[in-house]
């Protein structure tokens, strides 16, 4: 507007906007298939019957992306590449991917344990970089249990969005792969000069029983190798264990203030039952290493080491101390075995994920504590460890009288503002209240003795209890997670939990 003049000018800046418009809209986009379990069901399959599941896969993702207008390639037995711009994964990611309900629903009809994962990506110009990040992107979906899509832009600052993931882990590892990987890892550990064995903040049995397999599987190969615990902040369970090991005297344990006096530019840290840098034992000590490798059985989510050079993460296994016992029978060394406490240390950590083999156990499952049993586990010192006292049992049902219902099959028990419980206790609290008759799923949040908030979250089969913490900024599996929160009062935090809950229930409703 011309004040002078008082004349009011418009402008057509339609043809502006329309390029802007076809700009973003036409901007490309790569995508990669990849079928769960195919491998295994490929070496338990006859080659007439094989035929007829490779027409009904390669049909189903020609089928898909047909009506989408996408073009797809099939470039292996299990593993397809499809193209196309975003309009259309906009109207994809809008309907939520509904071709991964489908095609597990049609494999069912099928009676097989097929499932998709994918991974996409898009952006500006860089087809190269583009193809990279979708593959990213699919190993992410596969790592986090598969049945499920990873979508995320050519731009570092954007996060993942992730689509599906509404069953539990849905891919199956196999023996190759852990043969594999034993030997990747191996082969790492014999170019380093010490070996460091660290699990997450508020150590439990099974961060404490894989970190000491580990330990043991290390000092096979190199003679410098230690777990790496906090002296500062053991809970009851993890101050008998480490005593036990102690007194027998055979895995070299390092307290975390000894442990970082020993750090050199050559040393390799093994991050064990996590994979995010915030839950690591000590940020400080993980920054003295430039190179790390995972080991891990919940979910891979953001916040991961940048300088991992390895990863193993299996999210169908029950826990780090099951994968770390098969990494130790395939090394099948005769210089250091597992000894009687190690045996027993690890047992206690499957024990305690698997809720004493009653939840996410598997064949292997059995096999590994079968293995564990003829290396001398001993029950005896098992229950010792993980004795509860008075003190902790009478914290344990202080938080469960604090439940309420939501909804007919939920408990949310929600502690008193001005109490501190220790992460144990209330991982015991949402155990015990999951195990209670007609629910569904349980939450416990209260202060820990830290100063946060923590939340433990478990459930059965219906909600994903993962993607509730995640909004929370932790994570986990399933039907087993966690979250610790820091600037929130116990009120907002328990609000915004409820929140999240309700709009988990909403989602199952329409995804049913």
């Amino acid at each position: 507007m011309d004040k002078a003049s008082g004349v009011l000018y418009f402008f057509d800046v339609s043809g502006e906007y329309e390029a802007t418009v076809e700009l973003v809209t036409s901007r490309p986009v790569i995508g990669v298939i990849s079928v769960d379990n195919y491998d295994d069901l490929e070496d338990a399959t006859s080659d007439s019957d094989i035929s007829h599941i490779n027409s009904f896969v390669a049909n189903f993702v020609s089928e898909f992306a047909s009506k989408y207008a996408m073009f797809s390639r099939r470039v292996g037995m299990d593993r397809f590449y499809v193209f196309t711009d975003y309009t259309v994964l906009e109207e994809l990611m809008n309907d939520k991917f509904p071709v991964i309900d489908a095609f597990r629903e049609e494999s069912k009809q099928r009676l097989l344990p097929l499932t998709l994962s994918m991974g996409f990506s898009y952006g500006d110009g860089n087809h190269e970089e583009i193809g990279k990040i979708a593959l990213l992107n699919l190993n992410l979906a596969e790592v986090r249990g598969g049945d499920q899509v990873v979508v995320k832009e050519n731009d570092e600052t954007k996060n993942p969005v992730y689509f599906g993931g509404g069953t539990a882990a849905s891919i199956k590892r196999t023996r190759t792969r852990t043969r594999a990987m034993m030997t990747a890892i191996s082969d790492k550990i014999r170019s380093v000069d010490q070996v460091f064995v660290v699990g997450h903040k508020n150590l439990d049995m099974d961060a404490l029983g894989s970190a000491v397999g580990m330990q043991l599987f290390a000092s096979n190969i190199i003679e410098n190798s230690y777990a790496v615990y906090d002296a500062d902040h053991m809970p009851a369970d993890i101050e008998r264990a480490i005593q036990f090991l102690k007194k027998e005297d055979v895995t070299k344990l390092l307290s975390l203030t000894d442990a970082m006096k020993l750090v050199t530019n050559r040393s390799l840290l093994i991050l064990v039952d996590h994979s995010k840098t915030a839950l690591t034992l000590s940020k400080d000590f993980y920054d003295l290493f430039t190179q790390t490798i995972v080991i891990d059985h919940h979910r891979r989510d953001q916040d991961f080491p940048e300088n991992a050079v390895i990863t193993y993460i299996e999210s169908g296994a029950s826990s780090a101390s099951e994968l770390v016992t098969e990494l130790i029978q395939f090394q099948n060394s005769k210089k250091n075995r597992l000894s009687r406490m190690q045996a027993s240390v690890l047992m206690a950590g499957m024990m305690l994920d698997t809720k004493n083999f009653t939840s996410r156990v598997t064949s292997r499952t059995f096999d590994v504590a079968s293995y564990l049993r003829t290396r001398g586990s001993d029950s005896i010192a098992i229950q010792e460890i993980a004795a509860t006292d008075f003190e902790e049992y009478r914290e344990v049902n202080e938080l469960i009288l604090q439940g309420r219902k939501l909804g007919s099959d939920i408990l949310i028990a929600q502690a008193k503002d001005s109490t501190t419980y220790d992460t144990v206790v209330i991982s015991k609290a949402a155990d015990a209240m999951l195990a209670m008759s007609g629910i569904e799923a349980s939450f416990v949040l209260a202060k820990n003795t830290q100063g946060f908030i923590s939340i433990s979250a478990r459930s059965r089969s219906k909600i994903n209890v993962q993607r509730i913490m995640e909004e929370l900024g932790g994570g986990g599996h399933f039907n087993l997670a966690a979250a610790q929160i820091e600037n929130m009062s116990l009120t907002e935090v328990g609000d915004k939990l409820t929140q999240l809950v309700l709009d988990e229930l909403k989602e199952k409703e329409k995804e049913e």
